[in-house]
């Protein structure tokens, strides 16, 4: 199998499993869902209430920065950068409609930028990243809000 290979995620139940195109189990894990990088080499699995993990598609290793996840709340939204540098999540906190946005960096195991906002944020999931990856615009009431420099 090949990097180019075709593959098929399927999520039943709280399972994630993929699958090569020609129906080939690769591998299966409790997950709710699988967000996949843009080059489709890394996915991140929401496992619910035991937190986010990072694998390596190929081998459905445990990537080690994804320890630096396992916090995250299960309702998060997610992008990744085009690229597939950095992660951008958004979580509710708290009630009342509370969000926090965080942007992570799996390169250097680290959070860029956390914020907390007391109005409405739109999901992470319609962000908008700079070309160069730098800069983070989302939506929120009253305006909008801008991570510069990450």
């Amino acid at each position: 199998m090949t990097a180019a290979t075709p593959r098929v995620a399927v999520t039943t139940g709280k399972w994630v499993t993929l699958y090569r195109a020609d129906g080939r189990k690769l591998w299966s894990r409790l997950a709710h869902r699988a967000i996949f990088s843009p080059a489709g080499n890394e996915v991140l699995l929401d496992r619910g209430d035991i937190g986010w993990v990072a694998l390596d598609v190929s081998s459905a290793r445990e990537l080690p920065w994804s320890a630096g996840l396992t916090w995250v709340r299960p309702s998060a939204q997610v992008q990744w950068s085009p690229s597939g540098r950095l992660l951008c999540f958004e979580w509710p906190i708290g009630g009342g409609g509370r969000n926090a946005v965080g942007v992570y960096s799996p390169g250097e195991r680290r959070w860029l930028v956390q914020a907390a906002f007391a109005d409405g944020l739109s999901c992470a999931e319609v962000a908008a990243w700079s070309p160069d990856e730098r800069r983070l615009a989302m939506g929120c009431e009253g305006g909008e809000w801008d991570a510069a420099s990450l």
